[in-house]
C-alpha cells in the first residue's frame, strides 16, 4: 500500500490493516424520545455526574454514554449507580481518575496527570523513577525494558514524599 501526504510518499507492507475509527451508542434503538431523554448530537446519552439522565428515575450507564470507553468504566458507572439507587449513597464521577494502557510491548500504562500537566497547573510535585530492571517480577519474567514514574502533589502526599526520598 502507498501512502501520501504532500510531499512525502511511503509503502507500507504488512499482513493485516485495522481501522479504528471510534465507537457509536445503539441508543437509536431505545425510543428514548417517546420517554423524554435527551441525547447528543452523535446519539449518547446525556446524563450528570450521578449518571442521572434528565428523566427523573432513568440513568445511562457505559458505552451508551458520553465519556471513555472502557470496560472498567462500566464498572464503575455501576458501583456509582449501585451505591447511589440501593445504599442511600452519594457516588458521582466526579474526580475520576481514569486509567489508560496501550498494549504494545512493553505495555504503556497510566492514570492521573502527566508531569506536564501538573506543572502546567502550577503544582508543586515530585517525581520519582523506577526501572523495570530494578523490579523483581520484572527480573524474574526477563521483562527489564521500561521504567514506572509518579508524579506526587508535595501538598497532599507528605508522608509518601518522605518514604520516596530515602
Amino acid at each position: 500500500m502507498e501512502a501520501e501526504k504532500g510531499e512525502m510518499k511511503a509503502v507500507l507492507e504488512g499482513s493485516h490493516l485495522l481501522v479504528a475509527v471510534g465507537r457509536q451508542p445503539n441508543s437509536d434503538h431505545l425510543d428514548l424520545q417517546a420517554a423524554g431523554v435527551e441525547t447528543d448530537e452523535h446519539g449518547f446519552i446525556k446524563v450528570n455526574d450521578r449518571l442521572e439522565t434528565n428523566v427523573a428515575g432513568i440513568y445511562a450507564m457505559g458505552d451508551v454514554k458520553a465519556g471513555p470507553a472502557f470496560t472498567h468504566i462500566s464498572y464503575d458507572d455501576f458501583r456509582i449507580i449501585r451505591n447511589n439507587l440501593l445504599e442511600g449513597g452519594h457516588a458521582s464521577t466526579k474526580g475520576r481518575l481514569v486509567p489508560y494502557t496501550i498494549f504494545i510491548d512493553p505495555q504503556l500504562g497510566r492514570i492521573g496527570m502527566t508531569e506536564t500537566e501538573a506543572r502546567n497547573q502550577g503544582l508543586r510535585i515530585r517525581v520519582a523513577k523506577l526501572p523495570m530492571s530494578r523490579v523483581a517480577r520484572a527480573i524474574e519474567l526477563s521483562e527489564t525494558r521500561g521504567f514506572m514514574k509518579v508524579i506526587v502533589d508535595v501538598e497532599s502526599t507528605v508522608p509518601f514524599l518522605k518514604m520516596m526520598s530515602h
